[in-house]
């Protein structure tokens, strides 16, 4: 049978003491418990077995309100995970769409600054693209053909 452990925040809910006190008590090693991922942990049984020892008149939540709240603990991480699950990709589904709306935008922009940019270069050296329609139109015959002359 597998142990079903409390954080000492959800042991706090079953007995009348703090999270912070349960967490105090465990690192003196007053309450059993077990450390894992940077966390306190305990039991019912154990948690039970100190009070019984420490407050007799001490009373601890049933066995079917501690059984819900470990469904309440199962069935609620399972919803949280949808969630994150939903908001990941809302996320990467918004970010897909504003990269693919900014690669068209550079595209255009690029293609318009390569076309004002042959444009300014060309006023620059003082160019003019006539000339070069009309110098192809008169362009001399290719050596090794013969002309008359």
């Amino acid at each position: 049978m597998k142990t079903e452990y409390l954080t000492m925040w959800e042991a706090s809910k079953v007995c009348s003491y703090s999270q912070e006190y349960l967490s105090l008590l465990s690192r003196r090693q007053l309450l059993k418990s077990v450390k894992k991922e940077n966390k306190w942990l305990t039991t019912i049984p154990w948690l039970t077995e100190y009070l019984a020892d420490k407050k007799p008149d001490e009373v601890i939540i049933s066995r079917e309100k501690a059984a819900q709240l470990f469904e309440e603990k199962r069935g609620g991480m399972h919803g949280e995970y949808w969630v994150i699950a939903i908001a990941v990709l809302s996320v990467l589904i918004v970010a897909v769409a504003i990269f693919s709306q900014m690669s068209n935008k550079i595209s255009e922009l690029e293609a318009k600054n390569s076309a004002v940019s042959r444009a300014h270069a060309d006023a620059l050296a003082g160019f003019d693209p006539s000339v070069l329609e009309t110098f192809e139109a008169k362009s001399p015959p290719a050596l090794g053909s013969k002309s008359s002359q």
